[in-house]
């Protein structure tokens, strides 16, 4: 299924030592039936990206959004477009010139005063 087209989500949180089958299986059962799974790690733990079959699957999938799944809450939101998993940027097409990545910050930090900083 293409990227946009309301079927797909990202879960995050997903805790890694959870089976593949098992994550698959947790939104095939409450959900719907699932296109694809792609289950991922990066170097802020472990993450997937489920395709239904149907938008409405998709839907039921954002209400497990905290619900625990092994150790973990897990967090869903609407995959609408390719993005970064870690932040849900859309990288590949924002403008060079409007892209900043900063890290370490504080998260106390509200992200209006980083703005500003920069503006």
């Amino acid at each position: 299924a293409p990227v946009g087209d309301g079927t797909q989500v990202f879960v995050g949180d997903v805790d890694p030592a959870l089976p593949r089958a098992e994550v698959a299986a947790h939104f095939e059962q409450r959900c719907g039936p699932v296109e694809d799974f792609q289950d991922r790690t990066n170097d802020r733990g472990r993450y997937a990206l489920v395709a239904f079959r149907t938008a409405d699957a998709a839907r039921a999938a954002l209400g497990l959004s905290g619900t625990v799944l092994g150790d973990r809450a897990i967090s869903v939101r609407r995959r609408d477009r390719r993005e970064n998993p870690r932040d849900g940027q859309d990288w590949d097409n924002a403008p060079a010139t409007t892209v900043v990545l900063v890290g370490d910050l504080d998260p106390a930090v509200p992200a209006e005063e980083v703005r500003a900083y920069f503006e």
